[in-house]
């Protein structure tokens, strides 16, 4: 039998980085507060994102979901029936596990989650990483005690009164890495394709990349995702002594730290990596990304003067090159735009959920006693 006096929270992830990291985040926090801490992973049934999580030394469980927006009208049908049998697997776990919390962190699994909890009276809140908000977290709001939100625009999309922005959570490698000096010669270009991959920028960056190289002295790092690998490692065959192509790199706290810019997409997840180590970024969002989040994403730090963005529409090899020579021939500009993301970022975020929720939870507790 449990304690009663044991902190139990459950987190609740979908498919990709973007979603685990900043739950991996909290639940570090929340075992630095308090080591005793019982944490429960829902995520989907994926080998790397279970991998991801259970390598770390927490629990997982699946649940019954899929996705209601987009798809087709078969996709769809399938969403709702799941989301009912969702609900189902969802009571029954929590049940068993007997959380204090539920925290969703979007996806298609945290209605059923969210739901599910509110009917047994579990405290409950959705952190989001994004600008724009996806469908999960928008339709939970309404219903949760708590949310947690990325940015300051974000709150015209969730209801008054229970919102809390403190920026994305991000791991605590990657918080460590930040410094204040400088990253050491020679200038290193870091490219990211995210843990799902990003075929534009994997087939076309390569190309861009070899040419600087001809001419230039840099080093490139490459993060293809696991399906462009070795499409990616051949077309930078010639280079290697000068190119480091990798699927994943557990390292990305010191991986950022070393770099003097960054070509990448703007996922949230990413987004607040580069601005908590202060890397310099030419984003490329992904134009697919529901809400057009991710250029969203990506303007909140153009317009402080902490980054590029490029849409995909407007991409030009050529352009790419000139970005990345007139910022290896201004370091003062480099500098300038790092001490700007180092001024919007909030290494705490993480932290800070964890104690707004434990006072939460505390006040929730003296009400019912």
């Amino acid at each position: 039998m449990q304690a009663e006096s044991t902190r139990r929270i459950v987190l609740v992830v979908g498919k990709t980085g973007g979603h685990v990291f900043p739950a991996l985040a909290v639940a570090e926090a929340f075992r630095a507060a308090m080591p005793d801490v019982e944490i429960l992973f829902v995520c989907p049934d994926r080998k790397l994102v279970l991998e991801m999580i259970e390598k770390r030394g927490y629990k997982t469980v699946t649940i019954r979901a899929s996705r209601v927006a987009g798809g087709s009208l078969r996709e769809k049908v399938e969403g709702l029936a799941n989301l009912t049998l969702g609900m189902f697997d969802a009571r029954r776990v929590l049940k068993d596990f007997r959380p204090q919390a539920v925290v969703g962190f979007g996806s298609y699994l945290t209605p059923p989650m969210v739901f599910a909890a509110r009917s047994l009276g579990i405290f409950t809140a959705v952190q989001e990483q994004n600008s724009v908000p996806g469908l999960a977290n928008r339709l939970c709001s309404r219903f949760t005690d708590l949310n947690f939100l990325s940015f300051e625009d974000s709150r015209k999309h969730f209801p008054h009164g229970k919102n809390l922005v403190l920026g994305n959570p991000v791991r605590a490698d990657v918080v460590a890495a930040r410094v204040e000096t400088e990253p050491p010669a020679p200038f290193t270009l870091l490219i990211l394709g995210g843990s799902q991959g990003a075929r534009f920028l994997n087939t076309r960056l390569p190309k861009v990349v070899t040419r600087l190289l001809d001419r230039r002295e840099l080093k490139v790092v490459h993060q293809t995702g696991g399906s462009d690998y070795a499409m990616v490692e051949k077309l930078y065959a010639g280079y290697e002594d000068r190119v480091t192509v990798r699927d994943f790199f557990e390292d990305m706290g010191e991986i950022y730290a070393k770099a003097h810019l960054a070509i990448c997409r703007s996922g949230a997840g990413v987004l607040f990596e580069l601005v908590t180590v202060g890397t310099p970024a030419l984003f490329i969002p992904f134009p697919h990304a529901a809400g057009n989040h991710q250029f969203e994403n990506a303007k909140a730090l153009v317009t402080h003067g902490a980054g590029l963005i490029m849409t995909e529409d407007e991409y030009d090899a050529r352009r790419v090159e000139e970005i990345v020579e007139e910022l290896m021939d201004d370091p003062q500009l480099l500098d300038a735009m790092r001490r700007k993301l180092r001024v919007l970022a909030n290494p705490y975020a993480a932290e800070q959920i964890v104690e707004a929720l434990n006072d939460a939870l505390a006040a929730k507790s003296r009400r019912a006693s």
